[in-house]
């Protein structure tokens, strides 16, 4: 709201390209429809936007949802409903795979945030795609801890974002694999696994179908990201990996990945400067959530769900460094990870952690020089 109260203009700006192609193609459905899902109509929208192989089913929802209140105001209002459910996940997430005082710092730092208010408030697939992923983990935990779970609740969002972004809801089915295979091992007889392995070779069966269904847009897909990666040229571009022989450059866009993204020349001129400005004041979950994977021991459970995202986050980062929208659905993890550090401040290693972001952002400031010059 105050995004909404501060900029009269709001509704007729964009962030990025994106939020203004998910809007174009609500409002083109609309003009051209017939009902309120008009299947030709969809595909006639999708030939005039060159295809919508990947996140189609975004593309749909605001489709709908425009076609049934003609306002683009509720199409951001949407998205902000998706980005504030998500905090209910992201608490619950946190709470069992650490304690309750990680799970508050995580929900007071994805409220707070600015880069989270200001990116909600405008029209990203993101949004939605971090909202399923933390709903099939919460379900993927209760299976693990409790025995207690819903097929339907697990199931659903993990086909769902197969129709946002390929390849996060396998990981999902890889992650839930490692959950019951942990929790099984000791009892290798028990009758319930054959269940279980019937319905993970249901569930990779369908995935593997709807994967193979559209598997050329799959690779076409691949190849925009990369190419569009590469196109970009910015600053950050530095770091991005574009083969093999430039690995050395990872430790790097991995660090920058969790505080991007960050304006580098201090120019305001749009919605995307002020966010990147903004960001600077998060500088501080960098050396959290360094610290935290760099000496903090993992239980089974932290390994079972933390390590799968974070190598989706190195790829991430290696592959699309200087597109931040790209990953930011894995913030969630992000904060976890930095809160479980942050919930271990006092005293002593309190001080010594505000010198530290201190001088993180001395280092900001001679990355900021040296990337302009």
């Amino acid at each position: 709201m105050l995004i909404v109260l501060s900029e009269p203009n709001y509704f007729d700006m964009h962030l990025y390209s994106d939020d203004l192609r998910y809007e174009d193609y609500a409002k083109t459905y609309t003009e051209i429809a017939n009902n309120i899902l008009d299947l030709d109509a969809f595909q006639t929208t999708d030939i005039k936007f060159g295809g919508v192989t990947a996140a189609a089913l975004y593309f749909r929802i605001n489709a709908v949802i425009y076609y049934l209140f003609n306002s683009v105001i509720v199409l951001r209002l949407f998205n902000i409903l998706i980005a504030s459910f998500t905090i209910f996940p992201i608490y619950f997430l946190a709470k069992e795979l650490f304690n309750e005082k990680v799970a508050k710092i995580s929900a007071f730092l994805y409220c707070c945030i600015p880069y989270y208010i200001i990116f909600s408030s405008f029209l990203f697939k993101d949004s939605l795609l971090m909202l399923l992923i933390t709903l099939s983990l919460v379900q993927i935990i209760k299976f693990y801890k409790y025995k207690k779970y819903s097929v339907l609740k697990l199931v659903i969002p993990i086909i769902l974002m197969h129709w946002i972004r390929f390849g996060v809801g396998e990981l999902l089915i890889g992650i839930f694999i490692l959950a019951l295979i942990n929790r099984e091992q000791k009892n290798t007889k028990n009758i319930k696994i054959i269940r279980w392995i019937i319905t993970i070779v249901v569930i990779g069966i369908i995935m593997m179908l709807l994967l193979f269904s559209n598997y050329s847009g799959f690779l076409n897909k691949i190849e925009i990201y990369s190419d569009y990666a590469r196109d970009y040229q910015g600053p950050i571009s530095f770091f991005r990996v574009d083969n093999i022989f430039q690995l050395y450059k990872l430790p790097f866009a991995w660090a920058l990945s969790v505080i991007l993204p960050l304006n580098f020349d201090f120019n305001v001129n749009k919605w995307s400067d002020v966010l990147s400005l903004l960001n600077y004041l998060s500088v501080f979950i960098l050396p959290a959530f360094l610290i935290y994977w760099f000496t903090f021991k993992k239980n089974k459970l932290q390994k079972i769900i933390l390590y799968p995202l974070l190598l989706l986050h190195l790829f991430s980062a290696a592959t699309v460094i200087n597109v931040p929208r790209h990953f930011y659905f894995l913030h969630f993890f992000i904060i976890i990870c930095s809160s479980a550090y942050l919930s271990t401040l006092k005293d002593k290693r309190k001080i010594l952690f505000i010198i530290t972001v201190l001088l993180m952002y001395v280092l900001l400031f001679l990355l900021n020089l040296i990337l302009i010059n």
